[in-house]
């Protein structure tokens, strides 16, 4: 108990000190993609259909071996107790991350992009998963501050 009074009082110079006190973020209004021509936003936005299919693709065949699998394990290898669980709630993981896969390889598929880059021409506005994969790819290049 007596130690707790001073150890709570150097905690607390460390943040009175200028140096050591962390800087507030920039507001969020600040943020803005920064200048870039037509052709560029293009190549971003046809990297951002290239990464979603390859993620989707990749994660559709991985979940479609790990899925089975488990549940060949769960039927030939009865476990019990905690093992049996594992088992189970792997199963139950792989279901709903094969079928986000399939989701996501559907979403971003050649057809889709095809669209996108149309109406990116006619200035009209994407899909909010489109503006949101393309912010996040941005951020990512560093083309956004």
């Amino acid at each position: 108990m007596k130690l707790s009074y001073p150890l709570a009082a150097l905690l607390t110079l460390g943040s009175l000190v200028p140096a050591a006190a962390q800087q507030a973020p920039a507001p969020l209004s600040a943020a803005r993609p920064l200048a870039m021509t037509h052709d560029d936003s293009v190549a971003v936005l046809r990297q951002v259909f290239r990464h979603g299919r390859r993620g989707g693709r990749l994660g559709t065949i991985a979940y479609s071996v790990v899925l089975p699998s488990n549940i060949i394990a769960l039927t030939l290898r009865p476990a019990t107790g905690f093992q049996r669980g594992l088992q189970v709630g792997n199963a139950a993981l792989a279901a709903p991350l094969l079928v986000n896969s399939i989701v996501s390889w559907a979403r971003f598929s050649q057809r889709r992009e095809r669209e996108a880059v149309l109406r990116f021409e006619q200035r009209q506005a994407q899909p909010r998963y489109v503006q949101r994969a393309y912010a996040l790819q941005l951020i990512a290049q560093g083309k956004w501050r």
